[in-house]
């Protein structure tokens, strides 16, 4: 795999103002396609998560950048490799939702230990007999907290094993070398309207994903979870279109990106919180009381972190949409 690799690296450009879109996407793909390769060894080992994470996100912006320039392809050249993108991404998801949610609970566990005593001055008989308790207190939630993540591990094992029997099937491997020739075979697969420089088509690209991004304006105030989960897909796709084209916006670029990065954490943070009750919900049944009792106790923490989350956006919905924020990306796409 590290052969293919390199023989893909030596064949990356930068994308040009004067190039055709169709080419445009396939040095995009080519990018990430990458990328994704060199974490699938991770990916399939699991010895650090962020493996599993940084190949989602390279499936992710793939299937983003197909979303914005299949239309510069035919069908029959391009459909199989979304599907099979598709699928690969869903495996990936699986494993990641689930490392996410196995973090925050041990976090959480680690988090309720008996803070170091910052005063010398000596305890009293009864103030010994507090700290004692609340250890003990502590270690026990600890514990049953332990007992509720062995259930997720388990579901996350067995995603694993899903993950790994699709990154060694045949279907995958045949992917992998038939994509790789794609995106490195200039004018294969291109449809009618495939000339069209980026230069001349970026503007309305860009703009055309923002206005999809504010159009949710007048959702926003109510700050439901399915509005703010339908605008933490758009403002990905816009900072992904966003990032696609690096090379050829202006350096403002940069600090737009920055500024959509903030309102993705926001976003993923709220929606880590949500889909962490939901799974971690359905476990209640199936522990003992005492260790439904410590998961509840967790379950309650992150519905109040849901309800600050959603409040919160307001602000950084308007700060998004002021004027300082907007001229860095007009002046970004004025430096094409």
């Amino acid at each position: 795999m590290e052969e293919y690799i390199a023989q893909l690296e030596a064949q990356v450009q930068p994308v040009a103002p004067d190039d055709p879109m169709a080419e445009v996407g396939r040095k995009v793909l080519l990018g990430d396609f990458i990328k994704m390769l060199k974490h699938e060894a991770g990916a399939c080992s699991g010895e650090d998560p962020e493996d599993v994470h940084d190949m989602r996100v390279a499936t992710r912006r793939m299937r983003s950048a197909f979303r914005l320039f299949e239309s510069y392809f035919k069908p029959k050249w391009v459909n199989g490799y979304q599907r099979r993108l598709r699928k690969i991404a869903r495996a990936l998801g699986a494993v990641r939702d689930l490392d996410v949610l196995i973090q925050g609970v041990e976090e959480y566990a680690a988090s309720l230990g008996i803070a170091p005593r910052t005063s010398h001055k000596k305890l009293t008989e009864e103030e010994k007999a507090a700290r004692e308790a609340a250890r003990g207190q502590a270690a026990e939630q600890q514990m049953a907290l332990g007992e509720a993540v062995a259930l997720v591990r388990a579901q996350r094992d067995e995603a694993r094993e899903e993950l790994i029997d699709v990154l060694s099937s045949k279907n995958y491997r045949r992917f992998v070398k038939e994509f790789g020739e794609f995106l490195t075979t200039a004018g294969q697969g291109v449809g009618k309207d495939s000339s069209y420089p980026v230069g001349l088509m970026l503007p309305n690209v860009i703009y055309q994903q923002l206005m999809e991004v504010r159009v949710h304006d007048h959702e926003v105030e109510d700050h439901t979870v399915e509005t703010l989960h339908a605008l933490r897909v758009e403002f990905k796709r816009l900072r992904y279109r966003v990032s696609f084209f690096e090379d050829v916006l202006g350096k403002e670029a940069d600090d737009f990106i920055d500024e959509l990065k903030k309102i993705q954490d926001h976003l993923g943070r709220l929606n880590d919180v949500v889909v962490a009750q939901s799974v971690l919900g359905e476990l209640l049944e199936d522990l003992g009381e005492t260790q439904a009792a410590a998961l509840q106790t967790y379950l309650d923490k992150l519905a109040t972190e849901q309800v600050t989350l959603q409040d919160s956006f307001v602000q950084i919905w308007h700060h998004f949409n002021t004027k300082t924020v907007q001229r860095k990306l007009a002046l970004a796409v004025a430096g094409v």
